[in-house]
């Protein structure tokens, strides 16, 4: 069974954790405990070919800076997380985590932008058209 290896980037506190442990075990976590770097797998079924997922949960903290391009190596896909109730998380993307993930990534890599923290009253067609803005600019997908 072929592995895919997948790096979830993002700000602190955007849901990089409560999005891999959710899907990987089909429950939200009650309690959350900051992450430094954590491994996740799931097997999935990808166009009838069975895949094991590895997912590295990494810390968005800026202490971690250094540590954390050495999740890249050999990285298939990576998820820049963001939260639309945190503002600067979305401006972080373009600032930070854009360029991180281009300069420590292979140039096969397929990245997806995601919205993992959402309230309400924080969505707007502002939020939408910017992330989408963006993403087209960067020729990547937008979920």
């Amino acid at each position: 069974m072929p592995d895919i290896k997948c790096v979830i980037v993002g700000d602190g506190a955007v849901g990089k954790t409560c999005l891999l442990i959710s899907y990987t075990t089909g429950a939200f976590p009650e309690v959350i405990v900051p992450t430094v770097f954590e491994n996740y797998t799931a097997n999935e079924t990808v166009n009838g070919n069975q895949v094991n997922l590895r997912l590295w949960d990494t810390s968005g903290v800026e202490e971690y800076d250094r540590l954390r391009p050495l999740s890249y190596h050999q990285t298939d896909v990576v998820l820049i997380c963001f939260s639309l109730v945190s503002p600067a998380s979305f401006e972080k993307v373009s600032e930070k985590w854009w360029p991180e993930v281009r300069h420590f990534s292979a140039s096969e890599i397929h990245i997806l932008r995601l919205q993992c923290v959402c309230s309400p009253c924080a969505l707007g067609m502002w939020c939408r058209s910017s992330t989408d803005s963006f993403c087209f600019h960067i020729g990547h997908v937008c979920y």
